[in-house]
């Protein structure tokens, strides 16, 4: 009887030895697999990271590009709606000629003047901007200074408020960094 009881256990250890070799080279082989997930995962990451940096750097030059073609723009705020399309190159033209009066008129050249959509978040009785572009950078430049260094509102039109035409990337950029200089 203690022969056959020897004999039971040495083939249930055998039995348990083999299980237990064989959890050893199944875990082995999931080892080695998670490791292969592991460095996939992480060569992906880090392609995911450098194509995100590629992106910044592509918004980042197509907002800077996007701003040089609007160097010579001025957009006006608060013209009224009642100035007619074909009056507005005249209306800017008086607009400007306070700021800047030491310039002569030739000079004052506007290639273009247009009205543009309304920002959904203004009400119905705003009037839309208006977009001009002048022809010269520094009469731009000279009318973009004096309406800033400017302490009261001009005379006659002292609802038109002028600012610089950027780009949506460059506000929101511009209002992120006012954010973070007020903290």
């Amino acid at each position: 009887m203690s022969d056959k009881l020897v004999k039971t256990w040495q083939t249930s250890i055998e039995q348990l030895r083999k299980e237990v070799l064989d959890i050893g080279n199944r875990t082995a082989h999931i080892k080695n697999k998670l490791s292969e997930y592991a460095t996939a995962h992480n060569d992906i990451a880090d392609h995911v990271a450098a194509l995100e940096q590629k992106v910044t750097l592509i918004e980042a030059r197509m907002a800077d590009a996007e701003d040089r073609s609007r160097i010579n723009n001025l957009r006006l705020r608060g013209v009224p709606e009642t100035v007619l399309p074909g009056d507005l190159q005249a209306y800017v033209r008086g607009l400007m000629r306070p700021y800047i009066p030491e310039i002569p008129a030739d000079m004052m050249l506007v290639d273009r003047v247009h009205r543009v959509p309304k920002l959904r978040n203004l009400t119905d009785t705003t009037p839309r901007d208006v977009l001009m572009r002048a022809h010269y950078f520094h009469i731009k430049e000279a009318v973009l200074r004096a309406s800033r260094n400017r302490a009261t509102p001009h005379e006659v039109y002292p609802s038109v408020k002028i600012m610089a035409d950027l780009s949506a990337a460059t506000l929101k950029r511009r209002k992120e960094f006012q954010e973070t200089r007020r903290s």
